[in-house]
């Protein structure tokens, strides 16, 4: 299982004997780093579980809304509002699909509907669903399973929020790490 690390800054605690991808020891400074993180290759251990980021960490809490009877090109409208890749789908209070770019591509535009008349609920997905207390590491494999980008988070058998596949690469993209 690949795990990524934060060299650039705070306590790595106890990772003597671990190298980067390139041979350096960890908490070194690697002469030319590709990026500020480091891959290294934990065999289930304690430190794989400390290290381990949780979807509840990542996700977004509040994520955009979208009535089921709304038209797809509501619903295309909001995206590109937002600059956003997915809506959650709910009838009333409670959340019964969602609705990708993806969705739109195949559902819609590859059928040759009228997204003017074609209801959200006519061409969502019914989502994938994560623990908040599953790591990112379960998240990404979950979405490389199912062809996905975008999974529902749920706590108690309730969906609280959503996990993209953004989210699992911003750490990485922008030197920012939850790990330190």
């Amino acid at each position: 299982m690949h795990l990524i690390i934060n060299k650039t800054g705070g306590d790595l605690g106890d990772v003597d004997g671990y190298t980067t991808s390139k041979g350096y020891p960890l908490g070194e400074k690697d002469p030319h780093p590709v990026l500020s993180q480091v891959f290294i290759v934990f065999e289930g251990s304690e430190k794989e579980r400390c290290l381990m980021v949780k979807v509840k960490d990542i996700m977004t809490r509040y994520p955009i809304i979208i009535e089921a009877n709304k038209t797809v090109r509501e619903a295309i409208n909001i995206l590109a509002e937002k600059r956003i890749g997915s809506l959650m789908v709910c009838k009333g209070n409670e959340i019964i699909g969602l609705l990708e770019e993806g969705d739109v591509v195949r559902n819609v535009l590859a059928k040759d509907l009228n997204f003017y008349v074609t209801k959200v609920e006519e061409v969502m997905s019914v989502p994938f669903i994560i623990n908040e207390d599953q790591s990112d590491n379960d998240a990404s494999d979950m979405m490389l399973e199912h062809h996905v980008r975008h999974l529902a988070v749920s706590e108690n058998s309730k969906i609280i929020g959503i996990v993209s596949m953004y989210d699992l690469l911003r750490p990485i993209y922008t030197g920012k790490s939850f790990w330190t």
